[in-house]
């Protein structure tokens, strides 16, 4: 298979894909034809010889494989094909409960209780199966047209067995900094209590329309709350006040646990009809449903010229990223923006002190002050997207406007030294060395190194 993947093409000679579901920082999204049980299949591929998003993709296979549950997203295979990482998953016709939101508003105590029953349900499976998701959020649950839920995206989930217990990915703080447990903002180890954590501030957000930490200006400054305990009560819950109250609890030994939260949301809202029968008939959702409601999505035929862009954006951004070491005119902190067409303006530029000060502890290091998007802007629309995966990256989605990106520039925080001795070629440019690897696949990495030691790597996709 070629370095993108593209419509008509066939994964493990055996799924044949039909339509972009999806894109995110670790990969694509797929619908796709199994020929061999002709049924209608979701495949997740990571970027080509993106080994962190492959080996995310193989930890969900692992871990997700296991549970067989009505409210999971079923994992049936992993592939590596052609140098790819490949999930074949159950498709699930349905919005995100995070796009239901965003395109209708604030949920009633009832509906997020009936969804939170359904999540409640399946985390209760995966904690008594010694599974933890460590990443509930209103993203990974799925909601179809008849208010099914399904939890999805176990690509950082760990096994309570494993000797492991900091994520074995990154070792940044995992999940989303809007959705994370204090604890886990402190340092500890996901657990079944963040993950129930996290599934109250899912459901809080849902019915109050803004996450339990309020309003903040950048994922940092969410983390800062969530480490302070920073919590603000909801507001319009009704019913579901007192459940999301106790979910919320500072304290991870006095949450509900999952089954009895189920029991909780059933007191506000019991299991509807389409439920039930789920449950009482053991069935699968009706494959057959129709593409995801995602809006359309463009073929782009200029598609390839912007491939062929990636390499002068990437010495774009690597000029904002080198200048994290020097004094910008503008000293204020960097901050997460929207996407915006071509002439958007990049976040304030942090002061060189700033930057090592963000850059210096991986628990509160901030990749997205080392990215600017106003060196892109000449490209398309640009957006700084800081919640792909672990807090340890950030991303600059680059594409026409209103339309899907097709360029990612990435930086990473690394945590580990480029290699003395290395084939790759280094420069230096003021106090930081600069590892610059081949073009690979349409893809490019520059890893930089500052004199404290402080790694990242930037590339675009």
């Amino acid at each position: 298979m070629r370095g993108t993947a593209e419509i008509g093409d066939e994964v493990a000679g055996r799924y044949l894909l039909r339509e972009r579901i999806g894109a995110g920082g670790m990969g694509v999204v797929w619908r796709a034809h199994d020929r061999e049980l002709d049924r209608t299949v979701a495949v997740k591929c990571a970027r080509l010889n993106d080994e962190r998003a492959a080996k995310r993709l193989k930890n969900e296979a692992r871990n997700a494989a296991r549970l067989h549950h009505p409210h999971i997203v079923a994992v049936f295979d992993h592939i590596d094909d052609g140098g790819r990482s490949w999930l074949v998953m159950e498709y699930v016709p349905s919005r995100s409960l995070a796009a239901i939101v965003a395109a209708e508003g604030p949920l009633s105590p009832q509906q997020a209780a009936a969804i939170g029953w359904q999540i409640a349900d399946a985390l209760a499976t995966a904690h008594a199966k010694g599974v933890v998701h460590g990443d509930v959020t209103p993203e990974n649950i799925l909601v179809t047209d008849d208010g099914i839920a399904k939890l999805a995206d176990f690509g950082i989930s760990r096994a309570l067995w494993s000797d492991d217990t900091r994520d074995s990915l990154s070792g940044g703080v995992p999940g989303k900094p809007r959705y994370l447990a204090p604890e886990v903002a402190n340092g500890e180890p996901a657990s079944r209590e963040s993950d129930q954590f996290s599934l109250g501030a899912a459901l809080f957000a849902a019915v109050e329309g803004r996450v339990p930490y309020g309003e903040a200006a950048s994922p940092l400054a969410y983390i800062g709350r969530a480490r302070d305990g920073h919590i603000e009560p909801p507001r319009q819950a009704g019913q579901l006040t007192g459940p999301l109250t106790a979910l919320l609890r500072i304290n991870p030994g006095s949450r509900p646990a999952a089954a009895e939260t189920r029991e909780l949301m059933a007191e506000v809202a019991p299991p509807s009809e389409a439920v039930r029968r789920l449950h009482n008939e053991g069935a699968a959702l009706d494959r057959r449903r129709g593409p995801l409601p995602l809006g359309p999505l463009s073929t782009w035929p200029r598609r390839r010229a912007w491939t062929a862009v990636a390499a002068v954006a990437l010495v774009a951004v690597l000029a904002a990223v080198l200048l994290t070491v020097t004094p910008w005119d503008d000293g204020s902190p960097a901050r997460a923006q929207p996407r915006t067409p071509g002439g958007a303006h990049g976040a304030p530029a942090p002061t060189a002190a700033t930057a090592r000060s963000a850059l210096g502890d991986a628990r509160s290091a901030d990749p997205c002050s080392v990215l600017a998007t106003a060196p892109l802007a000449r490209f398309g629309s640009t957006e700084l997207a800081a919640d792909y995966g672990n807090f340890d990256r950030c991303d600059i989605l680059v594409g026409p406007p209103h339309e899907d990106p097709v360029v990612d520039v990435a930086a990473t925080l690394l945590g580990t030294d480029i290699e003395a001795g290395s084939h790759i070629p280094t420069r230096r440019t003021g106090n930081v060395t600069v590892a610059a690897e081949a073009l690979d696949g349409g893809e490019c990495d520059r890893t930089l190194q500052l004199d404290d030691g402080t790694t990242s790597s930037s590339w675009p996709g």
